[in-house]
């Protein structure tokens, strides 16, 4: 009998654990993101009087990036292609990709060298933000930001 209440004692332990966790993970998620580690250094742009780009400079980080009210609608061509390259599943997962994921993992176990990776266009996105040195606990950062970043 007394082992029963053990057994009791424990489940609940880690019903209680189980449900902090996913409240937790929710109240994470649909917090909305600060503005604090956004990226803001832009490219200078030098434009035509009809709007147009005659130079394009690359920005601190030698990346381009557009201020927003510049970037006009991405290309239908070069928007397949970067989804095609990138993160062919783009419009089927929730900002990470669990089977490329795993596909990466044992590939580079396999081969024991990077091989393949297996971050989402959301994950790259993730990184950028975050720009914190590559480490397994930061690949985990990346992946809980990845999804807020869909929500």
């Amino acid at each position: 009998m007394k082992n029963y209440f053990k057994q009791i004692k424990w489940k609940r332990y880690l019903l209680i654990t189980l449900v902090l966790i996913s409240v937790s993970f929710v109240v994470y998620v649909f917090i909305p993101l600060s503005n604090e580690n956004i990226n803001d250094s832009y490219s200078q742009v030098i434009l035509a009087s009809d709007s147009t780009f005659l130079r394009v400079f690359l920005n601190d980080e030698e990346q381009w990036c557009l201020p927003p009210r510049l970037q006009t609608e991405i290309p239908e061509k070069l928007k397949t292609a970067v989804l095609n390259y990138e993160d062919q599943y783009f419009y089927q997962h929730p900002g990470i990709n669990p089977v490329a994921l795993v596909r990466a993992v044992y590939l580079n176990v396999k081969h024991r060298q990077v091989i393949s990776g297996g971050s989402t266009i959301t994950m790259q996105l993730a990184r950028m933000i975050q720009t914190n040195p590559r480490k397994l606990r930061h690949k985990i950062k990346e992946m809980l930001l990845a999804l807020k970043l869909e929500v």
